[in-house]
C-alpha cells in the first residue's frame, strides 16, 4: 500500500477529474442525444405521483429506436414512500420499459421526501430515480437527491451509458446493474451507500463475465447510512457468491477518485479488486479477486484520526492519501466541468 500526503501524481490525478476544457464527455454525449430524432421534450415541475402525469412512465407502443427525452427543464420530486388508492407505493418517477435500442435522456432531476433518520433502511431499497430495460440507453447529465437507488439498469440493458450524473444522498446503490450488464460510467459523481451494485438475488442470478463495466473520470463517495452503525458497504457491491449472486462483468477503473471516511459495514466491501468467497474453504476466510483492470485510481481515507491508517487491500494501480484537499480538488474541477 502507498500512502502519500499531497504527492504530485495525486494532485496530478485529481485535477484530471472534470477538469473543464472545450468540450467534455457530458458535452459530447449530450449534443449526441439532441441530434436524434424523434425528441421527446419534458418541462415542468411534477411533484404529484398520485397523478400519472406526474410520473414519466414509459407505457405500450415503447419508444421508437434513437427516442431522446429532453428532460433538461424538468423536476420530479415526491415522497419515497406513498399511498395511491389504498396500496403503498414505492416513488419511481422515470421507468424506461421498452426494449428499442438507443433511447436517450438527457438532463432532468429527481429528489424524494424522506426523512433518512425516520425512513428505516431496508425501506430505501425500493425508491429509485430512474429504471430502465433499453440496450445501449444513454443518460446524460441526470440529478438524483435523497433516494433510494439511483439509476437500475435492467439484464437487458445492454450497453449502458451513464455520463455527467450527479448523485448525493443515495441510500442503496447509486447504479444498480444486478442484470450484470456491461457499461459505462463517465464524467459523474456518485456519493452514496453503495457506488455500483453486481449482485444478484433469490431468482435474479445472471453470468457475464465477457461483459465489461467501466468506470472513467468520475468520483465515488462511499457514505453512510443514518440507519446503520457502521454505514455504508464501499464502492463496488459485487457479487459474493457466483452460484447464488451471479458472475458481475469485468471492472475496469480509468482515472477515478474514491473516499471513504469510515469502515464498512460489511468485511471486505473495500477491497479492490472487489472480491467473493471461496466456498472450498469451510472457514470462509479466502477470498478470490473478480476480474478487474485500472489506471490512476486515488482513494482519499478521511477516517485517520478516527480509525488509524488505511487498512484493506490497494492494487497497484492504486494511491492511497489521507489529504482530503486531493478530494476537494477533485470535486471542484468536476464541479467546473458543468
Amino acid at each position: 500500500m502507498t500512502v502519500s500526503r499531497l504527492g504530485g501524481g495525486i494532485v496530478a490525478i485529481a485535477m484530471l477529474i472534470g477538469t473543464t476544457t472545450s468540450c467534455t464527455p457530458t458535452d459530447v454525449a449530450s449534443a449526441d442525444c439532441l441530434d436524434n430524432t424523434p425528441i421527446v421534450v419534458k418541462s415542468g415541475v411534477f411533484d404529484d405521483p398520485t397523478q400519472s402525469s406526474d410520473l414519466f412512465w414509459e407505457y405500450s407502443p415503447p419508444f421508437v429506436a434513437g427516442t431522446t427525452v429532453d428532460g433538461r427543464a424538468a423536476a420530479w420530486s415526491g415522497p419515497a414512500l406513498y399511498t395511491t388508492g389504498g396500496v403503498a407505493t414505492n416513488y419511481r418517477p422515470l421507468r424506461f420499459s421498452g426494449e428499442t435500442a438507443g433511447v436517450c435522456m438527457v438532463g432532468g432531476s429527481v429528489q424524494m421526501a424522506a426523512d433518512p433518520l425516520v425512513m428505516d433502511q431496508a425501506a430505501w431499497h425500493k425508491p429509485t430515480a430512474l429504471t430502465n430495460r433499453h440496450p445501449q440507453f444513454t443518460s446524460v447529465g441526470l440529478t438524483i437527491d435523497n433516494v433510494g437507488d439511483g439509476i437500475n439498469m435492467a439484464e437487458s440493458a445492454v450497453d449502458f451509458r451513464i455520463i455527467g450524473a450527479r448523485m448525493t444522498n443515495v441510500h442503496d446503490d447509486c447504479v444498480e446493474d444486478d442484470g450484470m450488464r456491461g457499461g459505462l460510467i463517465e464524467d459523474s459523481y456518485l456519493e452514496c451507500w453503495s457506488g455500483l451494485s453486481a449482485r444478484g438475488y433469490d431468482n435474479y442470478v445472471h453470468h457475464r463475465p465477457e461483459e465489461t463495466v467501466t468506470v472513467r473520470n468520475s468520483l465515488i463517495y462511499a457514505t453512510g447510512s443514518p440507519q446503520l452503525t457502521a454505514g455504508h458497504v464501499g464502492w463496488f457491491k459485487f457479487s459474493n457468491n457466483p452460484a447464488t449472486e451471479g458472475t458481475p462483468p469485468k471492472l475496469v477503473l480509468d482515472k477515478v477518485v474514491l473516499r471513504v471516511d469510515t469502515p464498512p459495514n460489511l468485511e471486505h466491501s473495500l477491497e479492490l479488486p472487489p472480491t467473493y468467497r471461496d466456498v472450498s474453504d469451510p472457514t470462509g476466510h479466502t477470498r478470490i479477486p473478480w476480474p478487474m483492470e485500472c489506471i490512476d485510481v486515488v482513494i482519499v481515507w478521511g477516517g485517520a484520526a478516527t480509525y488509524g491508517p488505511y487498512t484493506w487491500p490497494v492494487p497497484p494501480c492504486a494511491t492511497v492519501t489521507e489529504d482530503l484537499s486531493v478530494w476537494q480538488t477533485a470535486v471542484a474541477n468536476w464541479e467546473e466541468g458543468r
